[in-house]
Parts: C-alpha cells; sequence; structure tokens
C-alpha cells in the first residue's frame, strides 16, 4: 500500500463517511447517492451563471 492518507490501509479503500471497507459495497452506495442527488437536481436546479465557481457548487452537490 501507498501513503495515501485517504486510504484504509487494511483494506485499500478510500475512507469516507459511512465506514465502508468493502471496494464493491463503495461503489453501491456511490452510485446510489450521486443518482439521488443528480435527480434532486433536475427537479430543482441549482441559480448560478455556470462559471467554474457554479460548477464547484454543482461538484460539492452531487459528490
Amino acid at each position: 500500500m501507498t501513503g495515501d492518507p485517504h486510504l484504509d490501509l487494511r483494506s485499500g479503500v478510500f475512507r469516507n463517511r459511512l465506514g465502508l471497507t468493502d471496494r464493491a459495497e463503495l461503489a453501491t452506495a456511490e452510485k446510489r447517492f450521486t443518482t439521488a442527488r443528480i435527480g434532486q437536481l433536475k427537479r430543482r436546479r441549482l441559480p448560478g451563471t455556470y462559471d467554474l465557481e457554479h460548477l464547484r457548487v454543482f461538484h460539492w452537490t452531487i459528490f
């Protein structure tokens, strides 16, 4: 393993708020969360000017 502070050294999976250490479980959870967030954005758009800062808000909202 590398010295990456974002990795759980035992599992090799990125540390996450859910405490998941299985790659498949984390991928499934990420897919569910991002799909739900994108659905919310389809129903209620983020106001903005579609500049770099607006892109950052989209990213923060989805991920």
